[in-house]
């Protein structure tokens, strides 16, 4: 299981609909890096995942800055990896 941060959700008309993107962490809870200063604005380019409401436990709304719990699968039509059977361990402050 990988430890992720919530980067961005949105959620949709009413429960059972929202997307966004996890950032993947390391031991020490570190964004990890893919490439520095590669992103927009020059920003680090991190390690990112899909997330569909349906794949939260509970099918709970996700914030920015949640803390999750994740596994990957492939991505729907070979758009790489999303993060599936996702668990909030703690809420953003």
């Amino acid at each position: 299981m990988n430890k992720g941060k919530v980067k961005f959700f949105k959620g949709g008309q009413g429960k059972g609909s929202g997307f966004g993107f996890i950032t993947k962490l390391d031991e020490q809870g570190q964004a990890i890096v893919k490439s520095k200063g590669t992103g927009k604005g020059g920003a680090d380019e991190t390690d990112d995942y899909f997330v569909h409401i349906n794949n939260v436990e509970g099918r709970e709304e996700l914030f920015e800055n949640d803390l999750v719990n994740f596994d990957l699968e492939p991505g729907k039509e070979g758009k790489g990896e999303a993060a599936v059977n996702v668990v909030i361990t703690q809420r953003a402050s």
